[in-house]
């Protein structure tokens, strides 16, 4: 069972607490769409190398870029894999967080009678340290997932190079010169989407501070 998925069903529509997880869910589920986009960059990459290969000599620039960009794709699906670890973390402590904060109001509504509960101060002070302890758990993982997000766009960056240099070395590609280009250009918005998504995800999280 998604205990995360149950934390944001349990929350009030319209409540706080309910609009942080759903923005952090929401981080999560564009992410996914970033590593959907990743992989289907990675079968281009793939495709743009037979092609490649086919023509022989005459793309053998083309060649080149097809190989970096195939290299690029790699990395670019480990690094969206670690940001999906990251951005799961994160959900995992703004719940525990929550959790946290209800069980702290909980008993300081039964404060009136903590004159007859001896280990009251006791339980007060554990939550109020766990409850601590997890805000700065959140600040961590934002701030490690604000790294991550910043470490993709520079790839990002130089797979942006990579798909225009593709499209150059695409016009000596003879018969299979438009094969070539259609691949590249593919290769180019893919980059650009998950740019422009990443760019997205850097901007919320930015306002969440």
């Amino acid at each position: 069972m998604d205990t995360t998925i149950d934390s944001v069903c349990c929350l009030p529509v319209g409540s706080p607490d309910r609009i942080e997880l759903d923005a952090v869910v929401g981080i999560n589920e564009d992410i996914k769409e970033v590593m959907r986009i990743a992989n289907g960059l990675n079968l281009a990459a793939i495709n743009a190398m037979l092609i490649a290969k086919k023509i022989g000599d005459a793309s053998s620039g083309f060649s080149v870029v097809s190989a970096e960009l195939r290299t690029f794709s790699r990395r670019l699906s480990e690094v969206m894999s670690r940001l999906m670890e990251l951005v799961s973390a994160l959900v995992r402590e703004v719940a525990g967080m929550i959790r946290l904060d209800k069980a702290l109001s909980l008993q300081q509504a039964t404060r009136a009678a903590a004159t007859h509960y001896p280990h009251w101060e006791a339980m007060w002070r554990r939550k109020s340290g766990e409850l601590a302890r997890s805000g700065a758990a959140v600040l961590d993982c934002r701030a490690n997932l604000t790294s991550a997000l910043a470490r993709a766009d520079k790839l990002c960056v130089m797979g942006q190079s990579l798909s225009y240099s593709a499209k150059i070395e695409s016009v000596y590609g003879g018969a299979q010169a438009g094969a070539l280009k259609h691949v590249s250009e593919g290769v180019e918005a893919s980059v650009r989407e998950i740019l422009s998504t990443l760019q997205k995800l850097a901007g919320q999280l930015e306002t969440k501070r």
